[in-house]
């Protein structure tokens, strides 16, 4: 009963999962024997790079005395981090303040604590972007870069789907060819004179295009055992099945407790949200340079950047109109804004288009969701949810009372949350409850990402309702006398159509 839209995402997002194996596959053959098939290696070397990739505000041990060049954004959060470098603890060089107000700070960090602790097998695609980009020297290839660019461009735009309605088939038919041109040039590469990588690759691409109800499964590494079947996936894997349907869940809760308990505080239109709060939200993306707003001298600006420009044109439409717009030039003649004009951009976004991401910016920026410490601890499980089951490189990573124990923390998440979304009588929450026991029984269903829960609830009950029906037209049919032949015509086109109409409702 899915559309072709749907389809075309299921197919679009596990293509994307098997472009992890390929780029994974990809840096075992052109990069790692470089380093003597040592990833840590790779990691001890470019160590202090990737440190201020993540902890990006202070400098550390081995950054120099005065102006340590740091960088803008962060590129790798807490989590991604510690898959790559385990802290021992022993901290020589770290420093440590106090404020006027008690409270102590980390002035500047010890680096020598962390030790390379990673395998390339358990990381996810974006770790692997960063390490072509910071580690191998990405950029002196062009071709490679743009087919790299293309897998990472297809993966964001995966990872933050907020609807179905968005997006037209064409565009997916778009992305498809794009992601599988630039899988199978990169498979060429890794291929041996007979080719046979590359046909491998070709060869899943066809099975994830031609079998619906496995395309959302992520692939492992796609040499393991090509007959496996869905009934044979080990535990852990049903189980991170479930997790990542159950994120996908949540996103229509919190949009659903959006609706119910902040829109109507500005008479719910999200346009005059992103009106009110366009300075802050525009500045959670563009956080380098000023804009027509911001005082003239020392602006406030954000550390890093929480929202990305493709995710900015979500709620932002830019109408080309630079009233304030500076742009400068440098000695060697290329030309820089140094100062946006925040005039150009309209608000323009429907709540429905957002993904989970997206809304919890607006939670945290707009409507002031730290006031209510309980719904801001369930938010953050929600969070830490999507952005683990967003971050997945391998089954092998986890066991499954890890999982069992995330399962259960967004479950009461959602709960709760419905709870506060409810009437007395508490339809919503049951609903949500609902949908979660579904998604726990029905194993080749966990993938597929929700729509509003409340879009087809009554589509068993049609089902129902018809057959009834069709069985009490047969009887009519079976027990009417062959004398009364119009009633017998009449009962059996009924018998006909309502045929047809639980087909096409089953298809």
């Amino acid at each position: 009963m899915i559309s072709e839209t749907e389809e075309k995402i299921y197919q679009l997002k596990s293509l994307s999962a098997l472009s992890q194996s390929v780029v994974r596959k990809y840096i075992k053959k052109e990069y790692l024997p470089l380093y003597d098939g040592n990833l840590q290696t790779v990691l001890n070397q470019y160590k202090h790079d990737l440190f201020h990739l993540c902890y990006n505000v202070t400098p550390c041990c081995e950054c120099p005395q005065e102006r340590p060049q740091l960088h803008r954004d962060r590129q790798i959060h807490y989590e991604q981090f510690k898959k790559l470098y385990k802290g021992d603890g022993i901290s020589k060089h770290e420093i440590v303040e106090t404020t006027q107000r008690g409270t102590t700070f980390v002035s500047r960090h010890c680096l020598c604590k962390f030790k390379a602790s990673a395998s390339l097998d358990l990381l996810d695609l974006p770790l692997m972007f960063i390490l072509l980009e910071h580690c191998f020297e990405l950029k002196n290839d062009i071709h490679v870069n743009n087919w790299i660019a293309t897998l990472r461009q297809v993966r964001n735009f995966v990872s933050h789907i907020g609807s179905f309605n968005a997006y037209d088939v064409s565009e997916f038919d778009t992305k498809i060819k794009d992601i599988e041109y630039a899988m199978i040039k990169l498979a060429n590469l890794v291929s041996s004179t007979e080719g046979e990588y590359k046909m491998t690759v070709k060869t899943k691409i066809g099975e994830i295009k031609v079998h619906r109800t496995e395309v959302t499964y992520i692939p492992q590494e796609i040499e393991r055992n090509q007959n496996v079947k869905i009934n044979m996936i080990s535990e852990t894997e049903e189980k991170i099945y479930q997790l990542k349907s159950l994120s996908a869940l949540s996103q229509s809760v919190v949009r659903k407790y959006i609706k119910k308990e902040y829109l109507p505080l500005y008479d719910g239109n999200l346009q005059t949200v992103l009106n009110q709060y366009k300075h802050d939200l525009f500045h959670l993306c563009y956080n380098v340079t000023p804009c027509c707003e911001c005082p003239q001298e020392r602006p406030q600006l954000h550390r890093d950047r929480q929202i990305h420009y493709e995710q900015f044109k979500k709620l932002y439409k830019g109408d080309g109109i630079s009233k304030h717009e500076i742009v400068e030039t440098t000695q060697r003649g290329t030309t820089f804004v140094s100062r946006h004009c925040l005039c150009k951009f309209k608000a323009n976004a429907s709540l429905d288009l957002l993904d989970l991401p997206l809304m919890i910016i607006l939670l945290e920026h707009c409507f002031e969701l730290k006031n209510d410490i309980h719904v801001n601890n369930w938010i953050a499980t929600l969070r830490q949810v999507r952005n683990f089951v967003s971050h997945i490189g391998s089954f092998n990573a986890y066991d499954v009372s890890e999982i069992d124990t995330k399962i259960k923390d967004i479950e009461y998440a959602m709960i709760k949350l419905a709870n506060l979304v409810s009437s007395t009588a508490g339809e919503y929450k049951m609903t949500v409850k609902r949908k979660i026991g579904e998604i726990k029984v029905h194993r080749t269903e966990v993938t597929y990402i929700p729509q509003e829960i409340e879009r087809n609830q009554n589509v068993v009950r049609y089902v129902i309702l018809i057959c009834s029906k069709i069985i009490i037209n047969y009887c009519y049919i079976w027990c009417s006398s062959i004398r009364q032949q119009k009633f017998l015509v009449l009962s059996v086109l009924i018998f006909v159509y309502e045929s047809a109409l639980i087909v096409n409702i089953l298809n």
